[in-house]
């Protein structure tokens, strides 16, 4: 690994989340089920977060994908995050990915699809609605989740990469402070022992990577990107600021229907993870009220505390 810097500040990161955000108590009785794989890859392992349901009712599921530049993290550490969304309802399940340099971003990715095809497998033995299955991440999990949005339907870029046509499709999500533009992310030094992890190459030699073209998030964002996606950000990210504001861009000319909350102080990656923040607090009770609409009329019709675009 050449990105030991990054690690060693992605992981306090994590671990100053993980002492605030993991103390979450459930207000409901959660079943948890650890490490269930979704692959043969060890590196593929999920969490699952089971809230009670009425007989007969399905459940609206939330795929979450944690953060970490894509060369570290865990979904341990996002096991409050899990209780927290259950406690909406939701069945949540908490993925973990191949992390880089032992695995390359583009098998990052591969492991991202094949967990939305394991929750559409076994929608029938854990009572899932396939047609409203979500997906939220924050940063490198925000990028993910964004890009499996932009690519469900797109069968050249799964071919290219090497991922199995299915019906498995994601409704809508909520991106989280994601690393979208890597257009910035090569123009930043701090970045680049990242982006050589991620790929093998140097930037200078970026487009030596086959795969680069999946590095692409925004350019792949098209006309079949879902509606009524939830962006949220802080107020200046130290990590990835304005990151957001292309993505915007892109949906507004598409002409897509998203939603915008931003943080309250100045640097705050990933700000919702501190879950007894004021803000916090409210960024949450607005995706209690979105995954409400959700689940009733299958749209939203409004979002307080988020500007509608």
């Amino acid at each position: 690994m050449s990105a030991i810097i990054p690690k060693i500040a992605f992981d306090f990161d994590d671990w100053f989340k993980d002492w605030n955000t993991n103390g979450y108590k459930p207000q409901q009785d959660i079943k948890v089920i650890n490490d269930v794989s979704y692959d043969e890859c060890e590196a593929c392992t999920l969490d699952l977060f089971i809230p009670p349901k009425a007989d007969g009712e399905k459940y609206l599921t939330l795929i979450n994908i944690h953060g970490g530049g894509w060369i570290t993290g865990d979904k341990y550490k996002r096991r409050g995050l899990g209780l927290l969304y259950a406690d909406m309802g939701l069945l949540v399940v908490n993925i973990n990915y191949g992390l880089c340099p032992k695995y390359k971003y583009h098998e990052s990715v591969q492991h991202c699809f094949k967990a939305l095809q394991w929750v559409y497998d076994h929608a029938d033995e854990y009572g899932i609605d396939t047609d409203k299955i979500f997906v939220t991440g924050d940063s490198a999990g925000g990028q993910l989740a964004c890009l499996l949005m932009a690519t469900q339907n797109n069968a050249e870029f799964r071919k290219k990469l090497g991922v199995a046509d299915s019906p498995a499709r994601i409704k809508s999500g909520v991106l989280a402070c994601g690393a979208y533009d890597v257009d910035a992310m090569l123009k930043n030094p701090m970045a680049h022992d990242i982006i050589k992890d991620m790929t093998g190459v140097t930037p200078k030699h970026i487009e030596e990577y086959p795969y680069y073209f999946a590095m692409r998030t925004i350019d792949l964002v098209d006309k079949d990107f879902p509606d009524d996606v939830i962006i949220t950000y802080g107020g200046y990210d130290a990590f990835v600021g304005g990151y957001e504001v292309p993505l915007a861009h892109k949906l507004d000319d598409l002409g897509k229907r998203y939603f915008v909350h931003r943080g309250a102080f100045p640097g705050d990656h990933c700000y919702h993870l501190y879950y007894r923040r004021k803000t916090s607090k409210q960024f949450y009770d607005l995706q209690r009220d979105y995954f409400d609409q959700m689940r009733k009329i299958g749209k939203i019709e409004k979002l307080d505390a988020c500007t509608k675009r």
